[in-house]
C-alpha cells in the first residue's frame, strides 16, 4: 500500500520541477502525456533498482549517505539563506554559517555517496 502512496508526491514533485513556470500547479493542469510519461519513469526506475539492486541494504546505504546529509545540513542551511529576515542569516556571521552549512553538507553526502559506491564495487 505505500508504494503507490510515494508514487503521487514524487510525481508532482518531478512535475513541478520540469515546468518550474507553474508553481504549485495541481496534477490536473499537466497535460496527461506528462503525467503518464513521468510515471511510467518513476515506476519503471524503481523497477529495475528491484531488480538489479543486489539487497535492500545497498539501496538504504546510498539513500542514507545522500538524503541525510541534505535534510540535516543542506535544508536548514538553505531555508537559513532563504529567510533574509530571520535572526540567523540576518548577521554576516549567520549568512555565512548558513553558506558554510550547505556547502559543507553536500561535501558529507558527495563524501558518503562515493564511499558507498566503492565499497559496493570492492
Amino acid at each position: 500500500m505505500a508504494y503507490p502512496l510515494n508514487v503521487f508526491p514524487a510525481r508532482v514533485t518531478v512535475l513541478a520541477m520540469l515546468r518550474p513556470d507553474d508553481h504549485g500547479s495541481l496534477p490536473e493542469s499537466t497535460p496527461i502525456a506528462h503525467h503518464v510519461g513521468v510515471t511510467l519513469a518513476l515506476t519503471s526506475l524503481s523497477l529495475a533498482v528491484a531488480i538489479f539492486a543486489p539487497g535492500i541494504h545497498v539501496v538504504f546505504q546510498l539513500l542514507g549517505g545522500t538524503a541525510s546529509a541534505f535534510v540535516c545540513f543542506c535544508v536548514p542551511g538553505a531555508l537559513a539563506i532563504r529567510s533574509r529576515a530571520g535572526e540567523i542569516a540576518g548577521s554576516t556571521r549567520g549568512t555565512a554559517c548558513a553558506y558554510a552549512l550547505v556547502v559543507g553538507g553536500t561535501v558529507v553526502g558527495v563524501v558518503a555517496t562515493v564511499e558507498t559506491v566503492r565499497g559496493l564495487l570492492a
